[in-house]
């Protein structure tokens, strides 16, 4: 409807449009439209409207719980007043994915005067409850003329405002925010969720003992209002791996990172490697896990060194011979194993009757026998 001056006063008001189909008064040309004593405009989704003032009257933005055909917003074509004694709700429901168009709000082209009391509404979208999460910010009014300064009389910069409904066991609060031109709500209370991503290692794959670096990335899906506070722990195959449990979140803006350099064995490749973030005590952040990256661990390669007690023995003399194994990489993981004892390629045997070893086929003389070893004994 495009007509001249409107003015509703008294019980009753003015419905602009339908939760599908988008409505306007004066939205074209501009007349003003104003409430008063007690009058009500309820906005549906796409509404246009006049210059507006409302004195003693309400203003409700998006009328139903379950609007799901477009944004619920209401958009002023001039300035708009709204006085001491008027009232504004605003319902915050699950229209849509981007605050500020997809949710109820006022959106003018000249100044607006705000006063009077504001209500915040949570309403479900797509027939269930639009849960909130901390961080969440919904724009409620905007325009491309200013603010002039003013606020709401109850929400002030700054004020937290408890929803007035909530289809949460809780209902959610909300921080009101003024710039020259916006206000927004932003939810401060309830979970905050998190995205952590758990990088390739530091090598595709590595060989046991050689230093590995995990990073993982722990985000907040806020739309850059929140950064992560928390510790990441790192796991392989399932078990928390030792000295990498809890990592503190190095923060830059709204993501964070945590590493931890440790190595592996080969006796576990290929290791399943995650992440695991857990917000700080009172954050509000929820835990999240990282998918699965996957490490190829080689075998590492070793150093043998063979020493005898006795280079030089007399026939009958009993020679002990020790074998050091040491690995090229030095760590937590010890070489394991058996190590073979050859004389002239053949293995070195022990008589239970006699202590010397027989000699070996093509052998140039008889060895002592081993006084302590097997032809292969484990490595201690």
């Amino acid at each position: 409807m495009e007509v001249g001056t409107v003015a509703v006063t008294g019980s009753g008001g003015l419905h602009i449009g339908t939760a599908s189909t988008p409505g306007s008064v004066n939205g074209m040309n501009g007349h003003s439209v104003s409430l008063t004593n007690k009058a009500t405009l309820v906005a549906n989704p796409q509404a246009n409207v006049g210059a507006l003032s409302i004195a003693g009257g309400q203003l409700q933005l998006g009328t139903s719980t379950t609007n799901t055909g477009a944004a619920s917003t209401l958009a002023v074509n001039g300035t708009a007043s709204l006085d001491s004694t008027s009232t504004t709700t605003a319902l915050i429901n699950g229209n849509g994915s981007t605050p500020g168009t997809d949710f109820s709000q006022l959106s003018a082209s000249g100044n607006v005067a705000l006063n009077g009391t504001l209500k915040v509404v949570q309403g479900s979208g797509n027939g269930g409850c639009a849960v909130l999460s901390r961080g969440d910010v919904f724009t409620l009014v905007t325009t491309t003329g200013s603010l002039n300064g003013s606020t709401f009389a109850n929400a002030p910069q700054g004020q937290m405002l408890t929803m007035a409904s909530s289809c949460q066991s809780t209902a959610p609060q909300v921080q009101i925010n003024y710039t020259s031109n916006s206000i927004t709500a932003t939810v401060m209370s309830g979970t905050t969720p998190t995205t952590t991503t758990l990088a390739t290692p530091s090598a595709s794959s590595a060989s046991t003992n050689q230093k590995v670096t995990l990073t993982a990335t722990v985000a907040t899906n806020i739309n850059g209002t929140i950064a992560p506070a928390g510790t990441v722990a790192f796991s392989a195959n399932g078990t928390p791996i030792s000295g990498c449990t809890s990592q503190p979140v190095t923060v830059s803006g709204s993501s964070g990172t945590a590493t931890c350099t440790t190595s592996f064995a080969a006796g576990g490749s290929p290791e399943s490697l995650t992440a695991t973030f857990t917000g700080a005590s009172g954050s509000g952040q929820a835990t999240s896990a990282s998918s699965a990256q996957s490490l190829t661990v080689n075998k590492g390669s070793t150093t043998t060194k063979l020493a005898a007690s006795n280079t030089s023995p007399a026939a009958g003399d009993s020679v002990t011979y020790t074998v050091t194994v040491a690995p090229d990489v030095s760590g937590t993981t010890k070489p394991s194993g058996n190590v073979r004892f050859l004389d002239g390629g053949n293995p070195i045997t022990v008589s239970a009757s006699r202590r010397t070893a027989p000699r070996p086929s093509g052998s140039r003389s008889a060895r002592p026998a081993c006084a302590c070893c097997r032809p292969s004994a484990a490595i201690a």
